[in-house]
């Protein structure tokens, strides 16, 4: 295998584009003879991090790198659909041998391509559960039976893939997601404030609101204690004039803070002393592994997120679905019991160590070239 088109759905610092990058980079260093094109259906900031590790990064709706060339032969799109068609005439001229759509989203265009030229395997990594792929993709059952083989990004991906949408098993592999930060031995800052940290683009998917009402729970059980909550994340002007008046009525102005995004979370996260995932759905969250690679531990809802795969061996709490209470309670625990946190940030450590570029990257890998033989 030597030619493979990459799809990602956009170039932004969340989960599934930051994994992509992650892989490619490592591809890159580790596999010289396979050439990478990518093709991004949106931008998102990380440009120029994905020009360094592919051959050909094609956007979709311009005329750019070789693509411009090939385009001369063609008059001027009078629409965007003839601008994507006219990608996809010169990706099919690139004899790919496999393409990998990276999120539900790619799928489409992927399966526009091989109506061109059906030779490349498809193979679809899945980073969505079942209601964000039935928001996104209603007609997903339709367009899984066009897929090769799919990457679960964890067994709760896997099985709602199975369960909901009839995918054999056999057609499906499981492969944690992964990350890197930029300084393991971050420390945090001294003082007497206990951080509660949240992590994530403010959306309903990632629990924001969630967030607020536990902090609203907590507050009232222990007004005096000196716990705040922070979130780091991308939010829009509409979510922060939304957000900023629950916090106001809430009375929680002076408690709960939301940070806006940053290019390297490490300089936030490191000051964080656990870590709240709120999700409502999460197959396999970044941010959860980047907290606990620095010791945090981590509260997560139950059948909501991958993660709780990996938290049911140790190193923080799972409590039932929704239950802002009950999270509240937890928080409560580790900021009376120091034994416990301590125990429990060690053991996050240590069962998230492992899930870096240089252990999972060699899996996707071999993913791609046994589905490559089949």
């Amino acid at each position: 295998m030597k030619n493979i088109l990459f799809i990602s759905h956009e170039l932004s610092r969340t989960g599934a584009p930051k994994v992509l990058y992650l892989f490619l980079k490592w591809l890159s260093n580790n596999k010289k003879d396979i050439r990478i094109s990518l093709l991004a259906l949106e931008t998102g900031g990380m440009e120029k991090e994905f020009e360094e590790v592919v051959d050909e990064l094609i956007l979709w709706n311009r005329h750019d790198s070789d693509k411009a060339s090939f385009l001369k032969r063609f008059s001027k799109p009078k629409s965007k659909r003839e601008l994507q068609n006219d990608t996809l005439e010169y990706l099919a001229q690139k004899k790919f041998e496999l393409i990998y759509a990276n999120t539900i989203v790619s799928i489409p265009v992927a399966l526009r391509l091989r109506s061109i030229n059906p030779k490349p395997k498809l193979v679809a990594h899945v980073h969505e559960l079942n209601t964000v792929i039935k928001l996104l993709q209603p007609n997903f059952s339709e367009l899984a039976g066009q897929v090769n083989r799919f990457i679960a990004a964890s067994e709760i991906v896997s099985n709602s893939l199975t369960e909901n949408y009839n995918i054999p098993r056999k057609k499906i592999d499981v492969v944690y997601g992964f990350t890197e930060i930029s300084n393991k031995t971050a420390q945090k800052v001294k003082n007497d404030k206990f951080i509660v940290g949240g992590m994530g683009t403010v959306h309903w998917r990632k629990g924001s609101d969630l967030f607020i009402q536990v902090a609203r729970e907590l507050i009232t059980r222990k007004p005096d204690s000196n716990i705040e909550f922070q979130w780091l994340g991308s939010i829009s002007k509409s979510e922060t004039i939304i957000l900023n008046a629950d916090l106001e009525k809430a009375g929680l102005g002076n408690r709960v803070s939301f940070l806006g995004e940053r290019e390297d979370p490490v300089n936030v996260i490191k000051d964080f002393d656990l870590f709240l995932l709120c999700s409502r759905e999460d197959p396999f969250p970044l941010a959860a592994i980047e907290v606990a690679m620095l010791g945090k531990p981590v509260i997560c809802f139950e059948g909501a997120t991958g993660t709780e795969e990996v938290l049911k061996n140790g190193g923080g709490e799972i409590v039932p679905y929704l239950d802002t209470g009950e999270m509240a309670q937890k928080i409560i625990e580790y900021y009376k019991d120091p034994h416990k946190f301590s125990a429990d940030g060690n053991k996050a450590m240590e069962l998230f160590a492992t899930y870096t570029p240089e252990n999972i990257c060699p899996k996707i890998f071999d993913c791609l070239t046994e589905n490559h033989s089949e």
